[in-house]
């Protein structure tokens, strides 16, 4: 059995297994669901058109003991509450914090007594439309820190990041450096992605030489935000004054130089 965290969008958090829901060992949320499409060429030969991530299902079953039935109908009534399908949650395994997968409850769950004893099961399907796990923290929190010098407890286990002596930033001052993406998809500005943040400048331009991307902004500002292709000058949209592209970020090291500002930060969540 392991222990399961559920956290509400209003930031209240679940221990399963402390309220008596003890998750059986089966429950598995690691993985992707690659979709591929397949065009057939000739007679003998086939052809991969298109690779697509999908949505994905998790199946979470759960055994616990009450005292008598009317302890058993009302947990159930109360687990009900807690993996809704009404609204959408954070769910994790208590034993690995920094990966967690957004997701609601599919269907109908499903809840077995054991004749009248106040034993029984339950069984959920949540269904995670994202398709992947995301970092539990984003790198925004770091405040300019190197990730390998920051507590394992943020960044850890699962998250890729190098351990060769590098120590990767998200936050510069300088004109070239490099941003590392540790995760298992690249980000990019039409997906999933973070933010940019400019400070102190304008006219800004930033280029990627990994990707062959360069954004431009030809105005003043004291915090410009770049959201995938949409830049927020100070608060106010101002996509007319941009060249109308955006910066994606490959998996590993992005090559990138920026002028035009005093300093950068990379605000993103890693996926995988």
């Amino acid at each position: 059995m392991s222990s399961v965290i559920v956290q509400h969008q209003n930031g209240r958090v679940f221990d399963l297994d402390k309220l008596g829901y003890h998750v059986q060992a089966d429950f598995a949320p690691f993985g992707t669901n690659w979709m591929h499409t397949t065009t057939w060429i000739g007679k003998y030969k086939n052809y991969e058109s298109n690779a697509q991530l999908g949505d994905k299902t998790i199946n979470i079953n759960f055994v616990f003991v009450c005292h008598d039935m009317t302890e058993y109908q009302l947990k159930c009534l109360d687990l009900t509450k807690c993996l809704s399908g009404a609204f959408y949650y954070w769910i994790y395994l208590a034993e690995v914090p920094n990966i967690r997968w957004w997701v609601t409850c599919e269907g109908q769950p499903t809840f077995t007594p054991v004749g009248n004893s106040g034993y029984g099961t339950a069984s959920f399907t949540l269904k995670c439309p994202k398709g992947l796990g995301e970092s539990t923290h984003h790198t925004g929190e770091l405040h300019g820190q190197p990730v390998n010098l920051y507590d394992n407890g943020f960044f850890g286990l699962g998250n890729h990041f190098p351990h060769d002596g590098e120590a990767p930033r998200y936050q510069f001052s300088e004109g070239s450096f490099q941003v590392f993406n540790p995760g298992s998809i690249n980000l990019t500005c039409a997906g999933l992605h973070g933010k940019i943040i400019f400070s102190g400048g304008g006219p800004v331009t930033m280029t990627n030489s990994t990707t062959g991307q360069t954004f431009s902004y030809k105005q003043g500002f004291s915090t410009l935000i770049l959201d995938g292709y949409l830049p927020f000058a100070d608060g106010k949209l101002d996509y007319k004054n941009s060249n109308h592209s955006g910066i994606d970020l490959k998996r590993g090291w992005n090559d990138i130089s920026v002028s035009g500002c005093s300093s950068v930060e990379f605000d993103e969540y890693f996926y995988y």
